[in-house]
């Protein structure tokens, strides 16, 4: 009988103080955790943000300084004086022309006329060194109003360019306008690149006709990788995703060849329904990922209304669910671990106490009793 009491209050004395270390831990879960989630996917979405932006103004410079370049130099003169493939075979007619350079553009040699006129004249020059101060273009070059290169850095893939998408489009722009093209991969210059391209116009007539259109190729890949993706989290994983879901660079943690890997169909949904925003799903291989995600867009502080942009890009931040809610679980153990110690310092004690004060002295009436009864 005595066990009995002993262990009866000792139980109680357990369930009194286990019971609301359970309910506090219940609550956390329920209740803090999701707080902590969605305060860490806020803050994921933030850091999106804030490379995309970083990132836009990045791309923008170059932008502005081929736009600045182009509005304060004598482009218009040296197009308008720059002359296409001549020389020896070389038909004069300008649609003979064309055909004979495409014909013949792959075989011709850099180092021999006619193309090495071409690359030496004054406006390839001009264009080399440009170049060598803003070393993000991987390649520029200049057409004439019928799309023959009239300069280049390097040899061009092709010598006609009038049937490229980005010719037609920048060609009907006005005066300081642009156009820029998506990631795609540039043959002529090797690279991922972001193309941008302007009208040269006669100064003296700007509603006239274009006199040629010049095309600067960035690259793409050093240039974002140049951003510095520093931030409150350094485990956490950033890259730059396209809109058909290619990987194009990862900012932090492992590397990828450009294009090479893709996120999955289900994330991409989700990402381009939105702006800005984050959710769970499955970033890496396995588990499940906190993902924060930005659209990344050109910033139009260059040119007019009528800019011409072909990109979808947008930047991603994750980091699996078990690393991002980690000081969570650590805080519910340490609040459980406490709390379980706890509990049972005061249930030994307790038993001490109650045992001297309440138990025993029971005990010893319950006994006098009985003597008493029995005699």
């Amino acid at each position: 009988m005595r066990l009995r009491i002993r262990a009866k209050f000792i139980g109680i004395l357990i369930i009194a103080g286990v019971l609301p270390v359970v309910l506090a831990l219940i609550a956390a879960q329920l209740l803090g955790y999701r707080y902590y989630r969605g305060a860490q996917g806020v803050r994921f979405e933030t850091m999106a943000r804030y490379l995309a932006n970083n990132l836009s103004v990045a791309i923008n410079k170059q932008v502005e300084d081929l736009d600045e370049w182009v509005a304060l130099s004598d482009l218009h003169l040296l197009v308008r004086d720059g002359r296409p493939l001549a020389g020896k075979g070389v038909p004069d007619d300008a649609g003979e022309r064309l055909q004979w350079g495409e014909a013949h553009w792959a075989e011709l040699s850099a180092d021999q006329p006619p193309l090495r006129d071409v690359l030496r004249n004054p406006l390839s020059l001009r264009l080399k060194a440009f170049r060598l101060v803003n070393p993000m273009f991987a390649e520029i070059f200049m057409t004439n109003a019928a799309g023959e290169v009239v300069g280049a850095t390097a040899k061009t893939s092709n010598y006609a360019q009038a049937g490229e998408k980005w010719w037609k489009r920048a060609s009907r722009l006005p005066l300081r306008n642009a156009y820029v093209d998506g990631i795609e991969f540039d043959a002529s210059a090797g690279v991922y690149s972001i193309v941008v391209a302007y009208p040269i116009y006669d100064l003296t007539q700007p509603a006239g006709q274009p006199l040629g259109v010049i095309k600067g190729v960035i690259d793409a890949t050093p240039l974002l990788s140049s951003i510095d993706p520093s931030g409150p989290d350094d485990l956490a994983v950033r890259q730059v995703v396209l809109g058909t879901g290619e990987i194009l660079v990862r900012l932090t943690g492992e590397k990828v060849p450009p294009l090479e890997r893709r996120i999955s169909p289900a994330t991409l949904n989700r990402i381009a329904r939105r702006e800005s925003g984050w959710f769970l799903a499955k970033l890496e291989e396995a588990g499940d990922d906190l993902i924060g995600f930005s659209a990344l867009h050109l910033l139009n502080t260059v040119a007019g209304p009528d800019l011409q942009v072909d990109s979808e890009m947008h930047v991603l931040v994750g980091l699996p669910m078990r690393a991002a809610m980690a000081p969570v679980r650590q805080q519910m153990y340490l609040v459980g671990t406490i709390g379980g110690l706890l509990v049972l310092a005061f249930a030994c004690a307790g038993y001490v106490v109650a045992g001297r004060k309440i138990i025993d002295p029971i005990e010893h009436m319950r006994s006098a009793v009985r003597s008493v009864a029995s005699s």
